[in-house]
């Protein structure tokens, strides 16, 4: 990527290594090249291996695969190659993920910015895109392009990051996805980092609907990184995930407002907080953005599911300097007005989360490779390919 920061595939071993880079020729390539002077960056969160074959010159910054860092992950990570490649000139930082694709740029692209070689997120991704691949398609993921630009506006704004709460009130989604069969039970899961701190109930979605409102039983506190997830669970057949992207509380700049303080001294849990015209979401995007289907994306390609508009709106709102901390798990105040459609009464919240830890276990897992040829025709020396990962999600 540049002279001193090399990107690449995970060191694999055994039947792994015929088609990844095998970590004795990795062992080889840095020996040979940059003997006393490389460190190894690993940021996976699957697994590991002998650090002793690097010298013991092997950092671990892990996240899972397809999606971005915590925010808080990336600074350091910056720092730590910094203070690493100004030790000595002849030092070499050398990054690697599973594919040394997607979770490798966002951590390429922000040392960059960190380091004021690029001015903005853009020219940095669009920089590793063409150094990293023939078809100048690096940091792809959304979710994880969207972070590139927050570290961006910490560098270029000299901000100090720091968690900040928000509540989220509804959510919409608009126009509605075609399904088979025309109907839809539809169910959100919201985390914050891993941590799951609300599930709705399941939503039957008419056909025909042009759009979906939810409203939450109560405001939930949010802080920090956090994933929206959105399922279709038809009865008596398995759960899909259709969607699901990133955000960070620390970047919203529009916002609706929750009033000051209470009248009369006394919380109204009845009442609903006045609305502004804008609809909170980062500091560099317009508040409601078009996500891809993470997986049906690939096969979705004439817009027969998910049309070009298709977008989703989040609502969120300050929390009032007068109420003092907020845990960001619990719930605060009451949404007088019920969902737009009925809760399906086949939701089973035991079942659902079976559910959940499965579909996560095939997202995270790790993913074959077609043919060598494929390899070869799109990565770069030293890449690794890899070539299913899970498609583009809340698109910028």
């Amino acid at each position: 990527i540049r002279e001193n920061l090399i990107a690449m595939g995970f060191p694999a071993e055994k039947l792994e290594g015929v088609y990844r880079n095998h970590i004795d020729d990795v062992v080889k390539f840095l020996e040979a090249k940059h003997k006393d002077h490389y460190k190894i960056y690993n940021l996976c969160s699957e697994r590991s291996y002998d650090v002793t074959k690097f010298q013991q010159r092997v950092a671990n910054y892990p996240f899972d695969d397809h999606n971005p860092p915590k925010m808080e992950l990336i600074g350091p990570f910056c720092t730590d190659v910094h203070e690493w490649l100004t030790q000595d000139c002849k030092n070499v930082a050398a990054v690697h993920c599973k594919a040394g694709k997607g979770r490798t740029g966002v951590m390429v692209c922000c040392y960059m910015l960190h380091s004021k070689q690029f001015p903005t997120a853009k020219e940095a991704l669009d920089y590793y895109g063409q150094k990293r691949t023939h078809d100048r398609k690096g940091v792809t993921i959304p979710s994880q392009r969207r972070y590139v630009g927050y570290y961006a506006s910490l560098v270029q704004e000299q901000l100090n990051y720091h968690p900040v709460t928000l509540l989220i009130k509804e959510i919409h989604l608009e126009p509605m996805p075609s399904f088979n069969g025309g109907q839809a039970c539809l169910q959100l899961v919201i985390s914050q980092s891993s941590t799951k701190v609300y599930q709705s109930p399941i939503y039957d979605v008419k056909k025909g609907s042009p759009s979906f409102h939810i409203c939450l039983d109560q405001y939930i506190a949010l802080q920090g990184d956090i994933k929206v997830e959105f399922f279709n669970k038809p009865k008596m057949m398995r759960k899909e995930k259709m969607f699901h992207f990133w955000f960070n509380t620390f970047f919203v700049r529009e916002e609706v407002q929750v009033p000051e303080a209470p009248v009369n001294g006394n919380e109204d849990v009845d009442m609903i907080p006045p609305e502004r015209s804008g609809r909170a979401m980062s500091c560099d995007e317009q508040s409601r953005v078009p996500p891809i289907n993470t997986r049906q994306q690939r096969t979705d390609k004439q817009n027969k599911v998910y049309t070009s508009d298709f977008k989703v709106s989040l609502f969120l709102h300050r929390v009032p300097s007068d109420l003092g901390p907020v845990s960001p798990v619990e719930p605060r105040w009451e949404v007088p007005r019920p969902p737009t459609d009925t809760p399906s009464e086949s939701s089973d919240p035991d079942s659902s989360e079976s559910d959940t830890a499965e579909e996560e276990e095939e997202e995270d897992g790790w993913e074959s490779v077609d043919s060598a040829e494929r390899r070869v025709g799109r990565y770069r020396l030293l890449s690794d390919p890899d070539f299913r990962h899970s498609g583009q999600l809340f698109q910028s």
